[in-house]
């Protein structure tokens, strides 16, 4: 009980000595405050240096930056006599003597501190700077085209294949972090059309940035996406003309396959701009050929109630591909605050794919090697696959005084995927004698309206 009391007042004591030194220590620091502005226009400088030395040795007691407005504070200093120093490039030093810190005056407010320009200087600097390549904020990140010169006189498809985020398969399928389901977006307007026939009928040259967008504000409608591509084209800028042509132009193939055709590879696209006064009208177009040959070494085998069948392919497995559209936009503004928009995009996009194959089929039973039947075919296949498109939108747009703006539109588009497929067997030595012939056609039309 004895020893209980004495370690109750021993913890009261120190509590109490705790408290005194915490108090006394409080009484002796001080504080000092300003604002640093420039003496011209008495605007605030922010990120000024400010650093406060000693008197007595001129050595380092405290430092800061002033904030956006200006402003800085220094905080817990001891009682003493100080001198500070507020320097930003640019401006001439500025010194502030005969600080003086104790019991009555702990407090400093320096109130404003004027820093004139140094003009000397000032004509001795000269700056030249670049914009960035790309911008990142939380929800997008910004590519410039024009960074990527390999995919010059390419597609869209060749710029989106250096996007991180972003990858193309061998089949031309875009992917946004491994997933396909994107919204895609031209100018800010959204496109319903197959994104890979769209984005492969694009001139990359006509790309001004795109925006891949993985966490979607309120502003867009993902609409249960993965993410948003916003492809941005060129636009004039200031009274002036403007016209790009490209040539695209290939390198003839290293093995033909002895195939019957030659594939050819070759393509141009331009684009021009006029802007005068209140108008800017963009025109632009572009045609693209790329054939690929192939050829085709295949066999399958199955065995069916211990009967084997073996079925080996030769022959040419090649495509060609066409591609073309065509695109307008004008833009008059109407007054300062007021401007009114409207644009035409249209194209197609042709893939004929050939499959001239010799087949045999070779029946053993197991356990056998010679054959118990045996026959062969030629098969003659044409597959075209079709991708019409047709865009216009209509835009009107007010800006208001605190530069909010509010905007309308009205867009049209439509579709058209698919193509026939004519499947053609005939005799191996005479193509004239026909075994059998399948013809087929699929067609799909998207259309919408939205206003």
């Amino acid at each position: 009980m004895q020893y209980a009391k004495i370690l109750t007042h021993s913890c009261w004591w120190s509590f109490m000595f705790f408290l005194c030194t915490t108090t006394v220590h409080a009484q002796q620091t001080a504080a000092i405050s300003g604002k640093v502005i420039d003496a011209n226009n008495e605007a605030p400088i922010e990120y000024s240096s400010v650093a406060l030395y000693a008197k007595k040795d001129s050595s380092l007691i405290a430092g800061t930056l002033t904030d956006n407005k200006g402003l800085f504070s220094l905080k817990d200093l001891p009682f003493g006599n100080y001198y500070l120093t507020v320097q930003f490039i640019g401006y001439s030093n500025k010194t502030v003597n005969n600080i003086e810190l104790d019991r009555t005056d702990n407090k400093i407010d320096l109130t404003d501190i004027a820093l004139t320009l140094n003009t000397e200087m000032l004509d001795a600097v000269v700056v030249e700077a670049t914009g960035s390549d790309m911008k990142h904020s939380i929800d997008k990140q910004i590519y410039k085209a024009d960074q990527f010169i390999a995919a010059s006189g390419g597609s869209a498809i060749d710029v989106l294949r250096n996007m991180p985020s972003v990858s193309v398969n061998v089949d031309g399928e875009i992917l946004m972090r491994g997933a396909g389901g994107f919204l895609l977006l031209l100018d800010g307007r959204p496109v319903a059309a197959d994104a890979t026939d769209f984005l492969s009928q694009l001139p990359a040259n006509s790309i001004a940035d795109i925006e891949i967008i993985t966490s979607p504000s309120a502003k867009y409608d993902p609409d249960g996406k993965s993410g948003i591509i916003n492809v941005k084209t060129k636009k004039g800028k200031g009274d002036a003309a403007y016209l790009q042509v490209n040539a695209l132009l290939g390198a003839p193939s290293i093995e033909t396959f002895g195939n019957e055709k030659t594939a050819r590879r070759f393509g141009g696209d331009f684009i021009s701009n006029i802007r005068k006064g209140k108008w800017d009208i963009s025109l632009g177009g572009d045609y693209k050929r790329n054939d690929n040959t192939g050829y085709r070494d295949g066999i399958v085998r199955t065995i069916i109630d211990g009967v084997q069948t073996k079925s080996p392919s030769l022959g040419e497995r090649s495509y060609r591909r066409e591609a073309y559209s065509g695109r307008a936009a004008m833009t008059y503004a109407i007054n300062e605050w007021n401007s009114l928009s409207a644009s035409v995009y249209g194209g197609k996009k042709s893939e004929w794919r050939t499959a001239d194959l010799l087949y045999e089929k070779i029946q053993t039973r197991q356990g056998e090697d010679i054959p118990f039947a045996s026959s062969s075919y030629f098969n003659k296949n044409m597959r075209e696959r079709r991708g019409d498109f047709f865009i216009s939108s209509l835009d009107y747009q007010h800006i208001f005084a605190n530069k909010s703006s509010l905007q309308a539109s009205a867009l049209y588009e439509r579709t058209e995927l698919g193509g026939p497929t004519d499947n053609l067997n005939v005799n191996p030595t005479d193509h004239n004698d026909v075994y059998e012939q399948h013809i087929m056609e699929v067609f799909k039309t998207y259309w919408r309206v939205c206003l």
